[in-house]
C-alpha cells in the first residue's frame, strides 16, 4: 500500500505534490518564460516555432529515452528556439538566460540540502 507504478518506492502523495508544484511553477513562470523565448530571444514565426518544437521533441526523446539522460525541457526548447532563429538572436537575452541557468542549479541544490536538513 502507498506504492505507485511498477514496484516503485515512490508514494502516491509525493507524486501528486510534485506534479502540483511543477504545474503551479509552469503556470506562474510561464507568463515570463513564453514572452522571453518567443519575442525577446528570437521573434518566432510559425515556421521557426515548428522547427524549434520538432527539434526539442527529438532531442528530448533521444536524450531521455535512448540514453536515459535527465534533460531540462526548458533548456532544450530555448536552445532549439535560438537555433531556429539563428540570424535573429538577441544576444543580451541569451546572456540573461545563461545567467539564470547558472544561478538556478546552485540555488536549487542549496535549497534541496536545506529542506533535507530541516526535515531530518
Amino acid at each position: 500500500k502507498g506504492k505507485f507504478g511498477d514496484g516503485s518506492q515512490m508514494q502516491w502523495w509525493v507524486i501528486v505534490l510534485c506534479a502540483g508544484a511543477m504545474g503551479a511553477g509552469s503556470w506562474i513562470g510561464g507568463k515570463r518564460i513564453m514572452p522571453t523565448l518567443g519575442d525577446e530571444l528570437v521573434k518566432l514565426t510559425p515556421r521557426k516555432g515548428f522547427a524549434a518544437e520538432g527539434t526539442a521533441a527529438g532531442v528530448i526523446g533521444v536524450a531521455s529515452w535512448t540514453f536515459g539522460l535527465p534533460v531540462s525541457t526548458t533548456q532544450v526548447a530555448a536552445a532549439a528556439i535560438a537555433g531556429a532563429g539563428k540570424g535573429d538572436i538577441k544576444w543580451k537575452t541569451v546572456g540573461k538566460i545563461l545567467l539564470a541557468w547558472g544561478l538556478t542549479l546552485p540555488c536549487a541544490g542549496f535549497l534541496g540540502w536545506l529542506f533535507f536538513v530541516i526535515t531530518k
